[in-house]
């Protein structure tokens, strides 16, 4: 694992569950496990426990319960594979948990996103 590049942007998918992001959050952990880690299947066993999880838990859509959940959602899959592989990286978790943080607040404000073309 590369401690200081923030690969796990995708776990923001993990807050949006109910809209349907499954299949894409499904392609981001085999994306990570046949090609840049090439490991077997770990990303996409634990991306399943984490879709059942965050899909039977009860949401409300209000901006601080989805950064919350993103918060904790980046936390304790980075800590569970931090105990798989007997690493802990702080400066990953720190940097995912920010980028992850921005990235949920930036799609969760994406009705009134608006790029002005040239």
């Amino acid at each position: 694992m590369n401690e200081f590049l923030p690969v796990y942007f995708f776990l923001i998918l993990l807050s949006f569950i109910k809209e349907n992001t499954a299949p894409y959050f499904f392609f981001a952990c085999l994306f990570l496990d046949a090609i840049v880690y090439k490991l077997p299947f770990i990303h996409t066993i634990l991306g399943l426990v984490f879709v059942i999880l965050n899909a039977s838990l009860p949401s409300k859509n209000t901006r601080r319960r989805t950064l919350i959940r993103t918060c904790l959602n980046t936390f304790f899959f980075l800590f569970i594979l931090s105990i798989l592989y007997r690493k802990f990286s702080f400066i990953l978790m720190i940097t995912n948990i920010f980028y992850n943080l921005l990235f949920t607040f930036l799609l969760y404000k994406r009705p009134r996103l608006r790029l002005q073309e040239k």
